[in-house]
């Protein structure tokens, strides 16, 4: 008798042991998918790949802010000024390279500047705008 569907792979066991689960597959969380085509199998793994650089992006982006809440918190106004432009630039590059929208950067940039900075030191917030606005006169 041939081999039928009662044994092997679809009767429940898994094709991979857990020691040889490949590196998309623990990504990913799920020991079942596997791809039969050539190229579902590289998406597979170039959207595991891409997933933690986006991970990585997002993990930087919400430290820098939590960053410059802690320093304003703290009433550290000089540290406020110098990494706000760091809590910038992660949220534009984050933006850049799709992992938030570009109304979402801007929502969290007005956000953060309408929020502990401009309550506690209206100073630093206007500081601040000032010198991340571009003064040249427009054509």
């Amino acid at each position: 008798m041939s081999e039928g569907h009662s044994e092997g792979f679809l009767a429940g066991k898994s094709p991979f042991p857990v020691a040889g689960l490949h590196f998309w597959e623990t990504v990913l969380g799920c020991q079942s998918l596997m791809a039969i085509i050539k190229s579902a199998k590289r998406a597979i793994r170039v959207s595991a790949r891409h997933r933690v650089y986006n991970l990585r992006r997002m993990d930087t982006m919400r430290d820098e802010v939590k960053s410059v809440k802690k320093l304003v918190a703290a009433k550290d106004i000089a540290g406020a000024e110098k990494s706000i432009a760091q809590v910038y630039k992660a949220i534009d590059k984050a933006a850049k390279r799709g992992v938030i929208k570009k109304n979402t950067a801007s929502r969290k940039k007005s956000r953060l500047m309408k929020g502990r900075i401009f309550q506690n030191f209206p100073a630093l917030g206007i500081r601040i705008v000032d010198s991340l606005v571009d003064t040249a006169p427009l054509r």
